[in-house]
Order: structure tokens, then C-alpha cells, then sequence
């Protein structure tokens, strides 16, 4: 009988059982591991994701209160892993799209002290972010009315409070999106285009709005009831995906319109759309004086927003003085001084865009008689306050030379009339002329006027407080020739800027005298932030700051008399005081580290902070963060340096550079880890080379960022890292925890009030 030889056998039935089993290793792999590894990438997809639209809120509201437009830039594609001999499925897309919400506003607003119906039927735009997933269950990120909700398997999820109901104010933002859906693997672009900003009134009245859905309008309603629940007259309701708020009375109200653009790729610069302009009057419309008076008359130029619009030409009307134009400053006013330089009824036409305001004006003859003249108010005319009331006077100019007050007192039943707007009216001013006076009667009802005798002669003055008046005559003698004011001069300070203990010296120069009389120049210092005099009219030139005038902008006049008491008109410039504060409070500091090996773990809580590289592959930066104060806000950042006490280190820290590169998006110190840091500036504000030295602190200068910070730039702090994060050099720094308080981080900030 033949053997059979199986030694070839073996080895095939072997091969074949080893590909089974390889085969069978792959099939389980692809089956549940793949997708397991591609729900991690979801997962962190949907968590940067989440952050990107969270951040539509505070982009929007800060585009609203700077009036510049916002971009976010959504990473929409998800790319998979290529795994070894398995197969990942193509990049997956975002769907980005919008749904037209509606929005009501019904009941009155103030403008310019008068109630005035508002009503507003519009749209707004939710924007909903849904990435398609091939592994994951799908998410819609919904941005609506300031907030942003995440819906899953039907629970909506906030991430990203509301920001535009308050007690006390309501901000609306409305978004016109500019597109429906679309889907891309790639970076989509949000440009949010400001089109009408800037307004805030007091509102009383009712406001409802569209939800997305009824479980996004559920959510409304909580968060809202919550908001008003120690008002007791707001009502909070919901019917449906309708919230409505009724019953506020004098909260401000402001209404901001933005046209919103998605792109996939590219950018555009869009023209936004133009509200029609309407003109409000924002001073009485009806007048009543007495010729040579001045009025100013105001209008404030807004959309149909109600918000205001600068840089509108408006036409004035004027049939006494002539037509001219005036432009809408940043407010929207528009302000025209009148002066009454004819009698009769007189009307005054602001036009605007097809938009009128007319100012009725009737300019009377002042009334003949003398004294008390007769209205609701007492005027009498005096020489010297306290003297005895006088009705007629004259004045010899050889022992007064040719400038001299008289004074007024309003009296009101026995009582004294303060603070009220008061005219001075001459029948010729040839005669005499006016070279100062007052604008309304003092605390005391005291008012008067510096007036020149340019001749002799007669004259008579008149002074008019509301319905009102009384009249002096005047008799002037012995003026000979006429003495006239020397020309206006020219001033400069030392300095614009100023710190407490130093002292502002002041030049006036280049003033000359028509007559030839010599020339004495008179200096007057002024606190304008707290509109406070310092010094009045001297010859002292110079002024000592003191600590209390330290962040404080100072007015410095400057006047140039002759030897016969008559002064050229005022000029004046301004000069800012630096102050100096340190922000090192624990509860205005956040901070934390993030390291690539722990990608999902958050240090918030750490005492120390890391930065840098350990080996082998640990990278380490720092997230550091400081509220900054009211004050600065439009303020000139003389200097801004931040300080981290550095504690120890590994390494050589001679070998790398740490720069404060400003961080570009918001972030949280209890949540921020390496997956879900935010993005910051490529290159640093500043740079140093770390000492080999411990236990002292180290010091940026991020005086540029502050400044922009300042202006209006969102601050989200700094990230302080290695520029070489492949050199093995880590950098220990103690934290706001850290229980040695004196090493702390802290803020320097040195700034002054900016001087135009």
C-alpha cells in the first residue's frame, strides 16, 4: 500500500487556517473598532464645533457695539483616520442653514424727552449648525435671539447663554441671513455685517418672538420666567414656539440689524441694504423770543430701527439767516443754532431723506418797560450783587476804563431762580458791545454781562428770562476812542500727558493789540471730568497735579488782555493725567495650563501654571485672562505689562523664547484643556528668555493688546508659550491659587483719558 506524504499539506492548511484568522481580526475591527475610533473624532469634531457657534454671541453683540462687521470660521468637514488594510468612509460635511424666525415689539419709547409710539413687526434668522456624522447621533447647534441651544435626541442642551434679556435692558438682535442651507467639507465662513447699531431708548411695552421649535421656546420660557420672577408685573408666556414678555415698563431697549453671509470658500464684501432715514425732533418745536436770542434746536436722524445714523446731510431751512447743511454726528444729532436776527413768526425746516422737522419760532419785540417788567419772573438790574437795584446808570468810562459788569437777580415769588436760561439784548451796539456773559442764572439766581464802551452815547440793555425782562439804560461818557480786545493767541502745553506730582506748565503766544497797548496773558485750569474749576483767571501759568485728578482729563484756558482790561476771546487745549492700577485680585484672574498628553483634562484648579516641553512629547502652554475695568474703555494705554512669578523650571530656559501671544476666542477656565483651546495670535506681542534664576517675576509688555482691548477688542487674555515647543525647557510659574499670595500673576496698566 502507498504512503501518502502530508508534510506539504500542513503548511497550506496552515496558511489558510492564519489568513482566516486574519481576515476574521480585520472583519471584527472594521465592525466595531473603526467606528468606535471615528465617534472619538465626531466627538472632538462636535466639541470644537460647539465652541466655533458658541461664540456667535458674543461676536455679534460686540459687532453691535463697536459697528464693525464679525467673521467666525466653522471647521465643517470631518476627516477619518486611514487605518492599516481598513477602510474609513469619506470626509463627512456640516449642513449650515436658516430659518426665518419672526419678531413683534409694540408700545411707546422716550426720544428727546417725549413719549412716542414704537412698533416693529420683522424677522430674525436662527442659524442652525448640523453635522452629518456616518457614526454618531445627529446634533443641531441653533443660534437664536442671542443664545445657543444644542438639541439632542430631542433635549435642548444650552451651550451659550442669552445675553439680551435683563432686568433692566433688552438688546435684539435681529439677523437677516443672506442664505437658506448648504452643506461642505470645508472651512465655512460667518460674516456678520452690521447694517443698524447704536440705539437705546426707554421702552414700555410688550415683545414676542419665534422660537425654532416648541422645545427651544420651552427653554425661552424657563430661562425668561427666571430672568423677570422678582418682577412681579412682567408677564412671561409661551404658545407654541411663541415666547412673549408683557408689561415692561422703562427698561432701555436697543435693536440692532445685521445681514449675515455663509460661505464655503472665499470671502466677500457685501453692500448692506439702506433703511430709509426719518428725522425726530429732540428739542421743543415751538419758540417764543425776543431778538438777537439764540436757540439751539436738535434732531436726531434714525432708521426705521429706531437706531441712529451719522453722517446723514441734512438741510436747514432758515429764512432769517439762510439755508445751510449740517451732517449727523455719531449720535445721529443734528444740532443748528438760530440766531434771531428778525422778528415775526419764523419757520425753521430740518429736511432729510423726504423727512421734515419744522421749529415754529416767533421772534417778539422786547417790551418797553424797565425794571421788573412785568411776567412771571422779578429781574432787577444791579452795579454790584447786593447793591441797590438801578434802572438807569451812568457810566464814566475814567473810572471804571471801558469794560465793566452789571448784574441781574431772578426773583419767583419771594424765592431765588436757579439754573434757568437767560438773554442779554442790546437796541445798539455801536454804542456798547457784549464781550461776556452768563447763559443762566447761578445757583443764587444771580446772572450778568462784561460789557465794552466803544463811544459815547445811549443804550439801553435788556435782560429776558423767559416771559420776563427788564431793561437798564445806559448812558456811557468820557469813552474816547475805542479800546479794541487783542487778537486771539496761540497755546501749547509742555506735554499731553501727566503724571500725579508733575506739573503742567502752559505757554500763550502770538497775541497782538490793535491799539499798541502791552499784553498780559491769564490762564484757567479745569477738571472736565468731574467739571470742576482748579484755578481760575491768573497770570500762573503753571498747575501742580495732585493723586485725586489722577485718570482725569484737564482743560487749560488761556486769554490775552491789555492794560485797559479789554481780553481777546478764550482758547483753550487739554491734557490727560496718567493713572497707574494693578489687577492682581484672584476673582478678576483666570487661569490654566493645558498639556497635549492629558488632551482632555482641565488644571482651572492648579497652583502652579506650566510652560513649554518635557520629554518625550508633553507640550505644556498657559492660558491666562484678567477683567479688566470700565475705565479704560476708550482710554490712551500708556503702558501694560503682565507678570508671572516664575517658581521654578527643567531644562536649560536660556535655550527657548516664551511669548504672550493674545488669545483670539473665548474660553473657560474650569473647561479649557489641549482639545478644546482656543485659537491665539500666530506671532507674540511680546517675547523674553527666561532666567536660570527662580522666585522672581517675569514681565511682558502687552501694551498693544491692552489698547486694543480698550477699543473695543474682545479680551480673551493671552496664551503663554515656548517658540521652540521641540526644546525639552518647561517653565514653572505660580497661579492665582498658589497660597503664597504675594507671587501671584497680576496686571499692570498705566493709562490717561485720550487727548484729540
Amino acid at each position: 500500500m502507498k504512503q501518502i506524504d502530508c508534510r506539504a499539506v500542513s503548511p497550506l492548511i496552515g496558511f489558510i487556517l492564519l489568513m482566516a484568522i486574519v481576515m476574521g481580526l480585520i472583519g471584527i475591527l472594521q465592525s466595531t473598532a473603526v467606528p468606535q475610533w471615528n465617534k472619538a473624532v465626531e466627538a472632538k469634531h462636535l466639541s470644537e464645533l460647539k465652541y466655533g457657534v458658541a461664540d456667535f454671541s458674543e461676536v455679534v453683540s460686540l459687532s453691535a457695539s463697536t459697528g464693525n462687521p464679525a467673521k467666525i470660521v466653522l471647521k465643517a468637514g470631518v476627516d477619518y483616520p486611514n487605518y492599516y488594510v481598513l477602510v474609513s468612509p469619506p470626509k463627512a460635511s456640516t449642513t449650515i442653514s436658516a430659518k426665518d424666525l419672526g419678531i413683534r415689539v409694540d408700545g411707546n419709547v422716550s426720544v428727546g424727552g417725549e413719549r412716542r409710539e414704537f412698533r416693529l413687526e420683522n424677522t430674525t434668522s436662527a442659524i442652525i449648525v448640523e453635522p452629518n456624522y456616518f457614526y454618531s447621533s445627529r446634533s443641531k447647534l441653533i443660534y437664536e435671539h442671542s443664545a445657543v441651544l444644542r438639541l439632542e435626541d430631542s433635549v435642548v442642551l444650552r451651550e451659550s447663554d442669552q445675553s439680551s434679556f435683563s432686568n433692566n435692558s433688552i438688546s435684539l438682535y435681529l439677523i437677516k441671513a443672506n442664505f437658506k442651507s448648504f452643506a461642505t467639507t470645508e472651512s465655512a465662513n460667518l460674516i456678520f455685517i452690521p447694517v443698524s447699531v447704536g440705539g437705546k431708548n426707554l421702552f414700555s411695552g410688550n415683545i414676542s418672538f419665534e422660537c425654532f421649535d416648541e422645545k427651544t421656546a420651552e427653554w425661552w420660557n424657563a430661562t425668561l420666567s427666571k430672568v423677570y420672577e422678582n418682577n412681579s408685573e412682567v408677564k412671561v408666556s409661551r404658545a407654541g414656539n411663541v415666547v412673549s414678555l408683557e408689561n415692561l415698563k422703562n427698561i432701555t431697549l436697543s435693536i440692532s440689524v445685521f445681514e449675515a453671509y455663509a460661505l464655503a470658500t472665499g470671502e466677500i464684501l457685501p453692500n448692506p441694504s439702506q433703511a430709509q432715514y426719518n428725522l425726530i425732533a429732540i428739542t421743543s418745536t415751538s419758540f417764543n423770543v425776543y431778538p438777537h436770542s439764540t436757540l439751539g434746536l436738535g434732531a436726531i436722524v434714525v432708521d426705521s430701527y429706531g437706531n441712529p445714523v451719522r453722517g446723514v446731510g441734512v438741510v436747514i431751512n432758515d429764512p432769517c439767516n439762510g439755508d445751510t447743511q449740517k451732517i449727523s454726528d455719531e449720535r445721529g444729532e443734528v444740532w443748528y443754532y438760530f440766531n434771531a436776527n428778525c422778528t415775526g413768526n419764523q419757520l425753521v425746516n430740518f429736511v432729510a431723506d423726504g423727512s421734515t422737522v419744522t421749529f415754529n419760532i416767533n421772534v417778539e419785540q422786547p417790551p418797553s418797560s424797565g425794571g421788573g417788567g412785568g411776567g412771571t419772573f422779578t429781574l432787577r438790574w444791579y452795579k454790584e450783587v447786593g447793591n441797590i437795584a438801578i434802572r438807569d446808570h451812568t457810566w464814566d468810562v475814567r473810572n471804571t476804563t471801558n469794560q465793566t459788569n452789571f448784574y441781574v437777580n431772578a426773583i419767583f415769588q419771594e424765592g431765588v431762580v436757579a439754573f434757568v436760561p437767560i438773554y442779554f439784548v442790546l437796541n445798539n451796539t455801536t454804542i456798547v458791545s457784549i464781550s461776556d456773559r452768563s447763559s443762566q442764572t447761578n445757583s443764587t439766581g444771580w446772572a450778568y454781562v462784561n460789557l465794552t464802551a466803544n463811544m459815547n452815547g445811549s443804550v439801553a440793555i435788556a435782560a429776558i428770562l423767559g416771559d420776563s425782562s427788564a431793561i437798564l439804560n445806559i448812558t456811557v461818557v468820557n469813552a474816547g476812542a475805542v479800546n479794541l480786545p487783542p487778537t486771539i493767541p496761540n497755546l501749547v502745553t509742555d506735554k499731553k500727558y501727566y503724571r500725579s506730582g508733575e506739573t503742567i506748565t502752559a505757554t500763550a503766544s502770538g497775541s497782538t493789540d490793535p491799539n499798541g497797548d502791552p499784553i498780559t496773558y491769564y490762564y484757567r485750569f479745569y477738571d472736565l471730568t468731574f467739571n470742576s474749576l482748579l484755578r481760575d483767571w491768573s497770570t500762573t501759568n503753571t498747575y501742580a497735579i495732585s493723586e485725586t485728578e489722577e485718570g482725569n482729563k484737564i482743560r487749560v484756558y488761556a486769554k490775552a488782555c491789555d492794560d485797559s482790561n479789554a481780553c481777546s476771546q478764550e482758547v483753550f487745549t487739554d491734557v490727560g493725567v496718567i493713572k497707574v492700577i494693578e489687577i492682581g485680585d484672584t476673582t478678576q484672574i483666570y487661569d490654566s495650563y493645558v498639556r497635549s498628553t492629558a488632551a482632555n483634562t482641565n488644571y482651572g484648579g492648579s497652583t502652579v501654571l506650566y510652560s513649554g516641553r518635557t520629554n518625550p512629547n508633553h507640550i505644556w502652554r498657559t492660558f491666562i485672562k484678567f477683567d479688566l475695568p470700565p475705565e479704560i474703555t476708550d482710554a490712551r494705554i500708556m503702558n501694560a505689562t503682565l507678570f508671572l512669578y516664575k517658581s521654578g523650571h527643567s531644562g536649560t530656559p536660556t535655550t527657548i523664547n516664551l511669548g504672550a501671544h493674545r488669545v483670539l476666542a473665548s474660553w473657560s477656565e474650569t473647561t479649557i484643556n489641549w482639545n478644546n483651546q482656543p485659537s491665539f495670535e500666530t506671532n507674540p506681542t511680546n517675547s523674553i528668555t527666561p532666567p536660570t534664576t527662580n522666585n522672581i517675576y517675569l514681565a511682558w509688555n502687552v501694551t498693544t493688546d491692552v489698547q486694543l482691548f480698550a477699543d473695543g477688542t474682545a479680551n480673551y487674555g493671552w496664551c503663554i508659550k515656548s517658540s521652540n515647543e521641540n526644546q525639552a525647557t518647561r517653565i514653572t510659574f505660580n497661579s492665582k491659587e498658589n497660597s503664597n499670595t504675594a507671587t501671584r500673576p497680576y496686571l499692570r496698566i498705566e493709562f490717561a483719558p485720550k487727548i484729540d
